[in-house]
C-alpha cells in the first residue's frame, strides 16, 4: 500500500521483538495496523501515543479465534453419517 504515494503504513503485532517496531513508529506512519495486545503494550509503555495516530485498524482475529470463531482459517471437518 502506498508504494507510489507518500503514504506510509505499518503493522505491529506480538510474537516478535518490539525494538524494530518501536524504531519504525518513531519515524512516523500514516496508517497503523495493530493487534490489540501489542498496541496496548506499546501504549502502556508510552511508546505509542494514540492522539498522534491518524488511522488505526485493530486486527481482532486472534481474539475471535480464542472465542471459538474460526473464520477463514478453520478447516472444514467431514462428518460420517450413520
Amino acid at each position: 500500500m502506498g508504494r507510489r504515494t507518500k503514504v506510509t503504513s505499518f503493522c505491529i503485532h506480538g510474537g516478535v521483538d518490539q525494538a524494530p517496531q518501536i524504531n519504525k513508529l518513531d519515524k512516523g506512519v500514516d496508517i497503523l495496523i495493530a493487534t490489540p495486545g501489542r498496541m496496548f503494550d506499546l501504549v502502556s509503555q508510552d511508546v505509542l501515543v494514540l492522539k498522534r495516530v491518524e488511522i488505526l485498524v485493530l486486527d481482532e482475529e486472534e481474539t475471535r479465534r480464542r472465542q471459538g470463531y474460526g473464520g477463514r482459517r478453520k478447516k472444514k471437518r467431514k462428518t460420517k453419517r450413520k
